[in-house]
């Protein structure tokens, strides 16, 4: 049976005699613990804890020097004396460090003679740790040696605050300079005249929570890329939110890229690695186009926002002087291109599913909100708005005397804020004819008898307890899936394929009839026409921005000659209901929630 453990009728238990010259530090005279009644967990634990006693009595004998500042500190309650400690790089440096400054004691222990019983005892303890270590520092299960750690610490006076993860690793560091000890005790026991560990690459062992404590210069602060994050966001914060939201995906993708790295070590090395790694990605390449647009400006502005608030010395976007490139061909197939429909597409739409009132396809807010499955693509379709657009109009910006549309951004009555992806997103715009012919004036009559101020499409209101809350996600994406996969229309067709589609017919209607300047812009909410355009139609100069814009009266006459030709459009919407509610119970009490959860008194 191994020295210091016994067995009795409860079991084994760990026994040590402390030597009488350190007891008063101990405030025992001896070391004691339960093992259990496991013999073969009861031997493993006996030698962990030789070793840890071992180290502890050469630790106290190293400390017999200020014996009575010790002595004051052992003899504060447990409870208050230990002094809470968190993980830091250096820590288990310090802790290693410690441990093999003990090794000492060993060897004043050798020069003035070992006992039998003590030479034994280390011998017994070298050979059962020694395999125990190179296993677990193999396998990285070191969860056996996370009390030998943590009695080192609570002997110099801490308590370790950590998570598991850190309390992990910091073992497993600590454990690698176990192994350099014993190696060092083996080659003793042999009598080989080893000396101490290389303590050279080691910081000094742990101070005592007791020592006083040295002086230390104060660590110049080091700025890294996360640090330029805030000063960007409050840069783009009067941006548009999809600006914003892009421009700093961007950036904290080149931050995780990058390893948050100091400044002052990036270089122009590091934007074209990401950039590359980016053109390269296997999963989801960018395209050139757009790595040379706006990821390699969003970067630029961030680090001359850092340049400016002397963060950084120089800009390395500025610096690069070249790109990485794809091919060709490999640019092509990244490209997300956006197909406007065809008849046989809008056809194949109006007589599916989606405009199937009975239909049981659907589940959720789009089996009940029959009123955006049937309004917003003919929305879409004559008015060429963007999906969230549509999806965000309330009850309160359809102007009905006027018979027009208000598209605006900002708070509404109740719900998350509305955005709009540019200034000349905002607009108003005379309800197209078709739409009155379908029913859409009646249509918001009818959910104005529910509720004077709200949306106009209750299923595009988001959830009250959602993370981040967008107006239309439950309407957009089940809207793509089923156009793309059940209709077959495949990828590049979608909710943007309507405005597409309405530029086409805006282009045919001007080859009859020019329509007037920048009229088609305002109409669509386009800041202007892009050079790659198709069939440019002509637009305003720097007149627009200047006035109001065009009157609802003035868009009439021209938007009245949009048609699609071999379209056959659904029933009126009154007919097409088939007697069903507009508005479901349970999107009435989904915008109740809404409205109650806005109102509430603080």
């Amino acid at each position: 049976m191994p020295t210091y453990l016994r067995k009795d009728d409860h079991g084994y238990r760990f026994l040590r005699p402390i030597p009488q010259d350190l007891r008063p530090l101990f405030q025992k005279a001896n070391f004691v613990k339960r093992l259990g009644r496991d013999y073969k967990k009861a031997k493993e634990l006996c030698a962990l804890l030789i070793v840890q006693t071992d180290r502890e009595l050469a630790a106290a004998r190293s400390n017999s020097a200020q014996a009575t500042s010790i002595d004051s500190f052992f003899k504060l309650p447990r409870e208050t004396r230990l002094k809470r400690l968190s993980i830091s790089p250096e820590l288990p440096g310090q802790i290693a460090s410690l441990w093999l400054s003990t090794l000492e004691a060993d060897a004043q222990a050798r020069r003035q003679g070992m006992e039998d019983e003590d030479f034994e005892s280390l011998d017994a303890s070298i050979k059962e740790m020694r395999p125990s270590i190179d296993h677990a520092l193999a396998r990285g299960q070191v969860g056996s040696f996370h009390e030998a750690v943590n009695q080192l610490l609570v002997f110099r006076g801490y308590e370790l605050v950590a998570t598991d993860a850190q309390w992990q690793t910091l073992t497993y560091d600590v454990v690698k300079h176990f192994q350099t000890g014993y190696k060092t005790l083996a080659a003793r026991q042999q009598g080989e005249s080893l000396g101490p560990p290389d303590l050279s690459k080691l910081p000094p062992p742990l101070e005592a929570a007791w020592e006083p404590q040295p002086e230390r210069a104060p660590i110049p602060q080091v700025n890294r890329l996360a640090d330029i994050t805030p000063h960007y966001k409050r840069y783009l914060s009067p941006k548009y939110p999809k600006t914003q939201s892009t421009y700093l995906s961007i950036w904290q993708r080149f931050v995780d890229f990058a390893e948050n790295k100091p400044l002052h070590l990036v270089s122009s090395d590091d934007v074209y690695n990401f950039l590359e790694n980016r053109l390269q990605d296997k999963e989801a390449a960018w395209s050139y186009k757009y790595v040379a647009g706006r990821v390699k400006r969003a970067l630029h502005t961030a680090f001359g926002i850092g340049k400016t608030k002397k963060l950084i010395n120089n800009n390395p976007v500025v610096e690069l002087d070249v790109m990485p490139t794809v091919d060709a061909k490999q640019e092509k197939l990244r490209q997300k291109p956006r197909f406007p429909y065809q008849p046989d597409h809008l056809n194949k739409l109006f007589a599916s599913d989606w405009y199937n009132p009975n239909s049981s396809a659907w589940r959720g807010k789009m089996k009940d909100d029959l009123g955006a499955r049937y309004w917003i693509p003919l929305i879409c379709m004559w008015h060429g708005l963007r999906v969230s657009e549509a999806a965000q109009i309330q009850v309160e910006d359809v102007l009905l005397k006027d018979l027009g549309i208000l598209i605006q951004d900002g708070e509404t009555e109740f719900g998350p804020a509305r955005a709009l992806k540019n200034e000349a997103s905002m607009r108003v715009v005379p309800i197209h004819h078709v739409l009155i012919q379908q029913g859409f004036v009646d249509f918001v009559r009818s959910v104005m008898n529910h509720y004077s101020k709200g949306p106009l499409f209750p299923a595009a209101l988001p959830e009250c307890d959602g993370k981040s809350p967008k107006w239309g996600r439950a309407y957009e994406q089940p809207f793509v899936r089923f156009v793309r996969d059940k209709l077959g229309f495949g990828s590049g067709y979608g909710n943007h394929s309507f405005r597409h589609s309405l530029e086409d017919r805006i282009r045919a209607a001007n080859v009859e009839d020019q329509w007037p300047k920048g009229l088609a812009q305002a109409y669509t909410g386009r800041a202007s026409v892009r050079p790659q355009d198709k069939g440019e139609i002509e637009k305003e100069g720097s007149e627009r921005h200047y006035g109001y814009g065009y009157e609802l009266e003035a868009f009439r006459p021209y938007i009245q000659r949009i048609t699609y030709p071999n379209v056959k459009l659904p029933p009126p919407f009154k007919d097409w209901l088939q007697g069903r509610v507009i508005i479901s119970k349970r999107l009435l009490s989904h915008v109740q929630r809404w409205r109650e959860e806005t109102h509430k008194t603080p």
